[in-house]
């Protein structure tokens, strides 16, 4: 724990909502969509069938459920969005 960094809400961002990370899986582009599709079904099986799986990413807060390629791609670039107007207000510039 880090004693000497004040909260959000000491800060003075009371209420801020941040986004939460995802936990994805990636592959080599141009893998073909028949390889992707068994993957992402076996993925979907075990998430929505092995309650050790389920209580796992529960319990890391990951309980979302299962995205498409295209909704974690969605999601990212949202996410990228949301950080990069963040520093922007902060006035935080690359040294």
């Amino acid at each position: 724990m880090v004693l000497e960094v004040p909260t959000t809400r000491e800060a003075g961002l009371d209420g801020l909502s941040l986004p939460m990370g995802a936990l994805g899986l990636y592959a080599p582009a141009g893998i073909p969509a028949e390889m992707r599709n068994q993957i992402a079904a076996v993925l979907t099986r075990v998430v929505q069938t092995d309650a050790d799986m389920q209580a796992r990413l529960a319990g890391a807060g990951l309980n979302e459920g299962i995205l498409t390629g295209e909704e974690y791609s969605a999601r990212l670039l949202q996410e990228r969005d949301f950080y990069a107007g963040l520093i922007r207000q902060a006035g935080i510039e690359p040294e």
